[in-house]
């Protein structure tokens, strides 16, 4: 018996519904437009490699979370040709957005006792055929057939999920748990797809015909009790211009497409650029084809002080840096037009976000390199909010666009935000909107001396969905470290750098680019009289961890997304305490690698640091030991922790150690050194500083891997290096 016929005793029943209805209410908190709950036994047909119980045995259903693409940010990309995408690129923000929300939904589930397993929003995939799997473009957990089997919509002829609320214009993102939650029922309505034929038409005229060429009928899945049709194509025509960035112009497309096909064109041509796919973008359900979605607004309607407070106080809940509104004539009279960007704009609502002096993105620290968290931090809250606050206005009716041409600074000088303000280090964002909005400009922070924050005050700065752990170290005990690890690290191998340059596909182009300023650090090469240094800590969700790579699934692409979504929200952290110690008058720069000892690891959206970063950081504020391993054991944790240190000129009381008494690798065999798969690590020397020491490392061993992603089967990995002698394979 399924287990969606499994009968519940009552007392179990009254609690998966109380579980299913928080579980929902936190998704739509998060920011998700639509939620939905499907079990497991509706993935009989997928492959083991895309099953959720292929992923995770112990699966028992998949959660999926919606966000609607604002209405105009689609019907305003892809012109003048599919390739000019324009504010349809907003769904690299809606992307962000539900991996945050899938990953804390996740992290949320994990505090009230159940597992979770959270899968990145998009194309973290297997390009070609893989064991069962047989067709090219394999993710991990398809995010179209997920929201079907969970009762959100139905496939339309083109292979996109249909939804009632919002037809194609939507993006999805799964996660799996062992929770009991109540499975919504599969879709049941009127039917969505009427086969129009406007999407054939349309990709035909604009994109790669992958609806006219080289359908080999339709695909037919039985999921729940209801039948799935749609278009057998060749996905790796469809990917032509979509994924591949092909252009259409000018060139023949050969009457079968195959990858080799697709890199000869590429070698030949290069890549014009992505398309706003017209499949979604013309797609309209039968009940949604009617009306502009324009609000009739007119010329002498007064300014909405309501909606202007209501997202004022989005973007102070936010910690947005300023806010202002300034009308489309204010705009005009400067010479800056709106018409083209947004038809009928009336309002421009301008938000942004500042860093401390010491932690520019562009160049920080002894080394002079990007703040990486920095970057990170400011990108993902001004994507967030430019977002949310499109959306809600989208809410009353008003068309809005995010992500157009509009120069942002000229229309922010307009308003009268000045960078200058917050000393020049300001970035801003636009949204356009038909809503006949209030002008104002106000900074949105305040610059006062004060006492710098307490634990308890930065536990309130990042809020619920924050780090994890929190230490304060004196800045001066990791001087002591920096000073001891110089006689142990040897500075030129930190210098060794390789870049990956070239084509987004195809041969790659290698280049060495030494990192000049590379050595080991303290504190106080960060900040002249640095007085603390604040550790943050994420924890890994468990499944996304314990589950990497085990069949048969074989999936890493859970686990990469776990990586780079801690570091994301580790940099917003880091970058509101930074803030706030410099609004209070405190220097304050934010790195993930505060000694210049560690590393990063390769991943598909961006280089995450590795598991050697921060490491003395995180131990000298008591939130863990080094073990023998070289790396930070905690003790609830284990080293399932990535960290990130703010060092500040503020004299803020070092925490208390969480460790005593905590020897982890006591008495234990070091299964960390023969496991390495590069053989990194030494069973028989070792490095000490602090009250530390740890088994002595191969940096360019650890790297092969971990960061150039190089085969493990490649003769120079296993040759022994000749500078190290026979001890240390």
């Amino acid at each position: 018996m399924s287990a969606e016929m499994t009968p519940m005793c009552d007392d179990e029943r009254a609690a998966s519904e109380a579980l299913t209805s928080t579980l929902k209410s936190k998704a739509l908190e998060l920011g998700a437009d639509l939620v939905g709950v499907g079990p497991v036994e509706r993935w009989a047909q997928a492959p083991d490699q895309m099953r959720p119980d292929g992923h995770w045995p112990d699966c028992r259903n998949v959660v999926v979370v919606a966000i609607h693409h604002p209405n105009a940010c689609v019907e305003l990309g892809g012109i003048p040709t599919a390739y000019d995408q324009g504010p349809y690129t907003v769904q690299s923000d809606m992307n962000e957005r539900l991996e945050y929300i899938q990953f804390h939904l996740g992290r949320w589930l994990e505090r009230e006792g159940h597992h979770a397993l959270t899968i990145a929003a998009t194309n973290i995939w297997r390009f070609r055929p893989y064991k069962d799997v047989t067709r090219p473009f394999g993710p991990d957990l398809s995010d179209i057939h997920a929201a079907a089997a969970c009762g959100l919509g139905e496939m339309g002829y083109h292979g996109l999920l249909m939804t009632p609320e919002f037809g194609t214009w939507q993006r999805f993102c799964c996660m799996m748990t062992d929770a009991p939650l109540i499975a919504d029922p599969m879709y049941d309505g009127a039917p969505l797809c009427d086969h129009c034929g406007i999407c054939i038409a349309k990709c035909d005229e604009l994109c790669g015909g992958a609806l006219a060429h080289e359908v080999n009928g339709e695909i037919v899945l039985n999921v729940g009790g209801k039948e799935l049709r749609y278009a057998d194509k060749n996905m790796w025509r469809c990917a032509w211009s979509e994924h591949f960035g092909l252009t259409i112009d000018d060139v023949e497309i050969p009457e079968v497409v195959t990858e080799e096909v697709i890199l000869e064109f590429l070698a030949e041509h290069g890549r014009r650029g992505g398309v706003q796919g017209p499949c979604l973008k013309y797609c309209r359900p039968p009940h949604l084809r009617n009306g502009s979605g324009l609000k009739e607004v007119a010329e002498d309607a007064p300014a909405n002080r309501s909606i202007t407070e209501r997202i004022r106080k989005m973007a102070v809940e936010a910690r947005m840096a300023s806010f202002a509104v300034v009308s489309a004539a204010q705009l005009h009279e400067a010479g800056i037009e709106t018409e083209p960007h947004l038809p009928d704009c009336r309002s421009a609502v301008i938000v942004g976000m500042d860093w401390p002096a010491d932690s520019d993105p562009s160049a920080c620290g002894p080394a002079g390199e990007p703040c990486q968290a920095t970057a990170l931090g400011v990108r993902q809250t001004l994507a967030h909010m430019h977002l949310d606050i499109a959306r809600e206005l989208e809410r009353f009716g008003y068309y809005t666009a995010v992500r157009t041409k509009l120069p942002a600074d000229e229309a922010a000088a307009v308003a009268g935000m000045s960078p200058e303000d917050f000393g020049g280090r300001l970035q801003v964002s636009v949204i356009l909107t038909q809503a006949p909005l209030q002008p104002t400009c106000a900074s949105l922070v305040c610059h006062h001396e004060s006492a710098p924050p307490d634990t308890m005050e930065m536990h309130q700065i990042i809020g619920e969905h924050g780090a994890d752990l929190i230490g304060v170290a004196p800045a001066s005990a990791l001087d002591e470290i920096a000073e001891q690890l110089k006689a142990v690290v040897n500075e030129d191998e930190l210098k060794i750098n390789v870049v990956l340059s070239g084509p987004i596909h195809g041969q790659p182009e290698v280049t060495i680019k030494p990192r000049e300023n590379a050595r080991v650090v303290g504190p106080s090469d960060w900040i002249e009289g640095a007085e603390s240094v604040v550790v943050l800590g994420m924890v890994y969700p468990d499944q996304n961890l314990t589950r990497a790579g085990e069949p048969p699934a074989d999936a890493a692409g859970p686990y990469a997304f776990s990586q780079y979504q801690i570091i994301r929200d580790l940099g917003v952290d880091a970058l509101m305490i930074a803030r706030e110690l410099e609004h209070r008058g405190f220097r304050a720069a934010i790195t993930y690698d505060l000694c210049g000892t560690g590393s990063m690891t390769e991943n598909p959206r961006f280089d995450t640091p590795d598991i050697f970063s921060n490491r003395f950081a995180a131990a000298a504020a008591g939130l863990g030991v080094i073990g023998r391993g070289g790396f930070v054991i905690t003790p609830n944790d284990d080293v399932c922790v990535r960290y990130v240190a703010i060092v500040t000129d503020a004299p803020i009381e070092p925490t208390a150690s969480t460790t005593e008494g905590f020897a982890p690798c006591e008495g234990c065999a070091a299964p960390c050194i023969s496991a390495c798969p590069v053989q990194a690590l030494c069973g028989d020397e070792s490095e000490c500083a602090g009250d530390s020491c740890w088994a002595k490392r191969d940096f360019l061993r650890c790297d092969w891997a971990k960061k150039y992603a190089l085969g493990l089967t490649h003769g120079r990995a296993r040759a022994r290096r000749p500078d190290h002698g026979g001890g240390h394979r």
